[in-house]
């Protein structure tokens, strides 16, 4: 277990930030995320700045919640690992994110010269 958050934060983050994270936990266990705190760019569609959350290990993987505003949630995958991907467009910051995730593994890729941590 152990948290993550989205770049920058607890200062706003990047336009056109794409960062993602595959966490997968022990056999014989479900891979979750929950969202302790959550500000992002609102759109009743999430279609500027979006946290997405999938069942399995791409975001080819079923989605099982994708975020904006301040409607951070728990999710919980089916299996041992879950894809989160987050992105911003190139307009429009917030404070960004903090998740809190249960598993042993977690994997971080950014682009764009962004740092996840």
């Amino acid at each position: 277990s152990g948290t993550f958050t989205s770049p920058g934060y607890p200062n706003n983050y990047n336009d056109g930030a794409r960062c993602s994270w595959t966490i997968t936990v022990s056999s014989g266990k479900r891979a979750a995320v929950r969202f302790t705190d959550f500000d992002l760019e609102s759109e009743s569609s999430c279609n500027y700045d979006s946290v997405t959350v999938y069942d399995g290990s791409t975001s080819s993987s079923t989605q099982l919640s994708k975020l904006c505003g301040t409607n951070g949630a728990a999710a919980v995958g089916s299996g041992r690992t879950i894809h989160i991907r987050f992105t911003s467009d190139s307009s429009v910051t917030r404070g960004g994110f903090v998740a809190e995730y249960a598993g042993e593994h977690i994997a971080v890729l950014c682009s764009k010269g962004q740092s996840a941590f």
